[in-house]
Parts: structure tokens; sequence; C-alpha cells
């Protein structure tokens, strides 16, 4: 997640080329801007991948893109979480990644469009989960 002031301004996407097990946990590094294109990925000052965009999925690299154009041309984190969260498909996929990334720079008790099934209020997001006065989670 690349960020300006603070706040998430446009998303990278690709897998580390280091070689062996991709199990390389990274909570903070650069990228580098080497030309169009072409990003290079650091970690304490090592190289992570030469070029992150040449490791990721075709469809992985389009949500990106998307995001990131969305990000910078102004729709709010929670709009984008909320569509993201509409995807179907398992914890591990790509976009519920980036989802969970974003909902980490969301406020507590941003106020949700959507209504509690147990009481019909609406939904309030603690901690990235959109959650409920009456005890009711969508994370439980």
């Amino acid at each position: 997640m690349g960020l300006k002031d603070n706040n998430p301004y446009e998303v990278f996407c690709g897998k580390s080329d280091l070689g062996g097990p991709q199990d390389v946990k990274i909570d903070h590094g650069t990228v580098d801007k080497i030309k169009n294109g072409h990003y290079t990925l650091y970690n304490n000052g090592k190289v992570v991948s030469e070029n992150i965009s040449e490791l990721c999925e075709d469809d992985e690299e389009a949500l990106a893109r998307l995001i990131s154009i969305s990000l910078q041309g102004g729709i709010h984190i929670k709009d984008i979480v909320h569509q993201l969260e509409k995807v179907r498909g398992n914890l591990y996929l790509f976009c519920k990644a980036v989802c969970r990334i974003l909902k980490k720079f969301l406020p507590d008790n941003l106020p949700s469009e959507e209504k509690c099934p147990e009481c019909g209020n609406n939904l309030i997001r603690k901690e990235g989960c959109l959650s409920c006065s009456c005890g009711f989670s969508k994370c439980s």
C-alpha cells in the first residue's frame, strides 16, 4: 500500500522473487519507480523484488490499478472496502487481502448504511469489523 500524507494512495501487488519458500513477511518497505510499469521493492535496504509488476497476476494488477485510481480520484476508502467486502471467495484472495489492509485506515465508529440483521440499527465499523450496539458482529 503506497501512502501519501499517511493515507492510502496506491496499491502494489507482486510476489517475492527471492527464491525458496514464499513466506517472506514484509510489514514495511519502500518501492522505487524505475520507469512506467517497473517498480523495485526493498525491505531494510535489500531488494525483495526487482520488478514487482512482473510477478503479479493480470487480474491482481488490474484490481490494484483500479483501486489506486479510485483512491487518487477521491473515492472514500469506506466505499472501496464496502465493494471489496461483497466479493465472494476465500480469505486468501488478493482483493480480500487489500480489503483487510484498507480497513486499517478506517476510523472506528464509522457509520455504515448497512442494517443489523438482528435489530435493524445501522451497523458501525469497529476495529475494521461491521458491528452493532446489540452485540451483532459480521466478524464473529
